[in-house]
């Protein structure tokens, strides 16, 4: 499997993207739950109001946070995808990007732990923020591996990636002597 800088931006941003919307689903849940159990009465315009602040600050917040762990992680996801080029075996591949999830997670965990202190156990924000990213590491991936292979295999079209000067001068050199 050939692996570009651009799979890499593009899995990069479908992770971060996968993790904003499970991040922002399951603290938005977790925060309606308890606003339920402890005024049950309060009605859905504090509800939907709660959501909105909530997914405000935790979209800010979580956001910038995300986007700095996502440009720190770059590095690693393309040593690991260039290191697995060679290997067809897309589950030792699913595997590699599940536990570089769970580092990813764990990481979030302690810094969530730093920023909220109770007991990492506890921390129901550090446990939903651990699991998305456990979960959209590999999902990242999952989506780009596939929209590549079926690029490769001409079942999509092709994405234009940036373009390359030299390297569509040398084309056109090379089809112009080709027809001489």
């Amino acid at each position: 499997m050939a692996f570009t800088r651009d799979e890499l931006a593009r899995g990069a941003f479908s992770a971060w993207g996968i993790f904003m919307g499970l991040m922002l689903g399951g603290l938005i849940i977790m925060f309606i739950g308890s606003g339920f159990q402890s005024a049950p009465t309060s009605g859905w315009g504090s509800l939907i109001g709660t959501a909105l602040g909530i997914g405000l600050f935790a979209g800010i917040i979580g956001g910038v946070i995300s986007l700095l762990a996502m440009a720190l992680g770059m590095p690693v996801a393309w040593l690991l995808g260039r290191a697995l080029r060679r290997v067809a075996a897309l589950g030792i591949h699913l595997l590699v990007y599940s536990a570089f999830g769970i580092v990813i997670g764990a990481a979030a965990m302690w810094a969530v732990s730093l920023l909220f202190p109770g007991g990492v156990i506890e921390n129901s924000v550090g446990w939903i923020v651990a699991g998305s990213a456990f979960v959209a590491v590999p999902a990242g991936w999952w989506l780009t591996a596939r929209s590549a292979l079926r690029e490769d295999r001409g079942w999509a079209r092709r994405r234009r990636s940036a373009a390359d000067r030299d390297a569509e001068f040398e084309d056109a050199a090379v089809s112009r002597t080709d027809e001489l």
